[in-house]
């Protein structure tokens, strides 16, 4: 994750058009202080690797994957008013 070595734990694998979809957590982390976090980056970018066991080409036709983090406080912040506003 941003050339840190991040190891992630895969939580979901769904059907997804011709593919799967993998979802992958790296933690929970209060939600301001890991917007801080990434509010330092200008990019978020995720590349699976491959180890002495796990070969990602095997699995992964896309490998990595990088976000713009412009906006990010804002956008999240909307997402977040929006899920509170549904569940009340």
């Amino acid at each position: 994750m941003n050339k840190e070595d991040v190891r992630g734990e895969i939580r979901f694998i769904l059907p997804m058009l011709s593919g799967y979809q993998v979802w992958i957590s790296i933690g929970n982390y209060n939600l301001d202080s890991y917007i801080n976090f990434l509010e330092t980056f200008e990019k978020f970018a995720v590349e699976i690797v491959n180890n002495n066991v796990f070969k990602s080409v095997s699995y992964f036709d896309i490998p990595t994957n990088i976000w713009a983090l412009k906006g990010l406080k804002k956008a999240v912040k909307e997402g977040k008013s929006l899920c509170k506003a549904s569940i009340s």
